[in-house]
């Protein structure tokens, strides 16, 4: 079982590792390559979350320097937190609220109940097509999909 704190910010690393929390870093620190591991770990991160931007063949050759790591394989990926209220067009069509781009892409805004945070999330699905097993026998063992 995962105890800790998901921080998204390296603002918030040193204040948690600090007093002993288990830290995990997730999606909003980009960990992108072997290197960022490396920091991530001497930072105090003990799990973290592949950077959504890494291809496939780059995570496969990855050294996590003990990290545990975890990779978005499904989802429309998250691409903003606004913290203040903020609504797109209402689509019955689309579910709920929505951002639409010049190129007629739909944007979906999932709105915080009880809080003024929105999230805005990719218009199109990430899919990692590779096999499993070959993620598990890198040590990834910890897969994350989004759900709207």
């Amino acid at each position: 079982m995962r105890n800790g704190i998901s921080v998204g910010n390296l603002g918030w690393i040193e204040p948690f590792a600090s007093k002993g929390v288990g830290v995990i870093g997730d999606f909003g620190l980009n960990l992108y390559n072997s290197m960022d591991f490396y920091l991530a770990r001497e930072l105090g991160i003990r799990e973290a979350v592949i950077s959504q931007e890494a291809a496939i063949e780059d995570i496969l050759e990855m050294d996590f320097h003990g990290v545990i790591p975890e990779i978005t394989v499904d989802g429309k990926i998250p691409l903003m937190i606004s913290e203040h209220d903020f609504y797109g067009d209402k689509n019955e069509e689309k579910d709920g609220y929505f951002l639409k781009d010049r190129k007629g892409e739909f944007y979906p805004i999932f709105v915080h109940p009880g809080s003024r945070q929105n999230t805005i999330f990719s218009y199109k699905n990430q899919e990692i097509k590779v096999q499993k097993n070959l993620l598990i026998a890198k040590g990834i063992r910890r897969f994350r999909c989004y759900i709207l």
